[in-house]
């Protein structure tokens, strides 16, 4: 029996239509994938392709995702995450950080991750399981966007005839001249108003435009060249023991405090003051800057440990 699947925005199966066109089969999902509708028209069909395009076993109720197995009725992954080293501050058990309407997992691992090079090229780089639909859910992108700028980074074809994404090799690399050509900009913005806007991804984006112009030798910049709805009401980011900090290609150090008090002002200077504190931690103060020329109180504040002073010092 030949058929063609339908997916909804996130990849699952919503309707199944034999050679003729004919729905055989039509599917509903709760948000973390439990089954909600399932109406067949065919009795001996029944796809085990649903939730994400991802196989269900009918015996267990539960969907293999190639590094793991889920479990939609609980909303939680049967086993941790194999590469939960990478980022102790999640629970190695959550399904998309708590954001299936938005992110969508590919094999139960990780995200892409944006860096740049010391001669300050951009690259996003792909982990284990990431395909053409990651790319899309975290940088907010649409697919024929997502589709160009694959196709431009060398990458043709990137789903298969039913719609399905093709993986893509661990350490994969799309270049920032790629993006450039089809939004304008070698920089993916992330809306903080997002849910996928997490505390550790808004610390990320913080830390990748400080290291971009950083090695591009701008002593100020915007962070609105990074960021959308950065302002959050003015309640701005402040964060304590939560999130880590990129200090080299495969390494990441703990941030004791972060405070981005971004108030609608955000010209940010690449160089910071440093404030030694008594019990063995160091302040990194980073101040805004306006047109006129005015320097004010710090507007990125960093606290992390004197051990990895050095870390820190030779990556920013």
């Amino acid at each position: 029996m030949k058929i063609h699947y339908h997916s909804d925005h996130l990849g699952s199966a919503s309707f199944v239509t034999n050679i003729d066109g004919y729905v055989v089969q039509h599917l509903q999902y709760l948000p973390y994938g439990e089954l909600f509708v399932s109406q067949r028209n065919a009795d001996e069909f029944d796809s085990r392709y649903k939730f994400t395009a991802k196989e269900l076993d009918n015996e267990t109720s539960y969907t293999y995702f190639g590094a793991r197995y889920y479990d939609s009725e609980l909303s939680v992954w049967l086993s941790v995450d194999p590469m939960s080293d990478e980022r102790r501050w999640l629970s190695p058990y959550a399904y998309c950080q708590w954001n299936p309407l938005v992110l969508v997992d590919p094999s139960g691992m990780l995200d892409w991750e944006p860096v740049v090079t010391e001669s300050g090229d951009v690259k996003y780089l792909a982990e284990k399981g990431d395909n053409i639909y990651t790319f899309m859910s975290q940088y907010n992108l649409s697919f024929d966007q997502a589709k160009s700028i694959f196709e431009n980074a060398g990458m043709s074809n990137p789903v298969n005839n039913f719609g399905f994404a093709k993986s893509i090799k661990i350490g994969t690399a799309i270049g920032g001249d790629a993006v450039k050509k089809v939004i304008g900009s070698e920089i993916l913005k992330l809306d903080w108003n997002s849910s996928r806007a997490t505390d550790q991804r808004k610390t990320d984006q913080i830390m990748f435009a400080l290291k971009y112009n950083k090695t591009k030798e701008n002593w100020c910049f915007d962070m609105k060249d990074f960021n959308t709805n950065m302002y959050n009401a003015y309640k701005g980011l402040r964060l304590h023991n939560k999130v880590n900090i990129r200090v080299g290609d495969n390494e990441r150090i703990p941030a004791v405090n972060i405070d981005a008090s971004f108030d609608g002002r955000s010209m940010i200077r690449t160089d910071y003051q440093r404030d030694d504190i008594d019990d063995g931690t160091y302040d990194l103060n980073y101040k805004y800057f306006d047109p006129v020329g005015r320097y004010g109180a710090p507007r990125l504040f960093i606290r992390i440990n004197e051990k990895y002073s050095k870390k820190y010092e030779n990556y920013y």
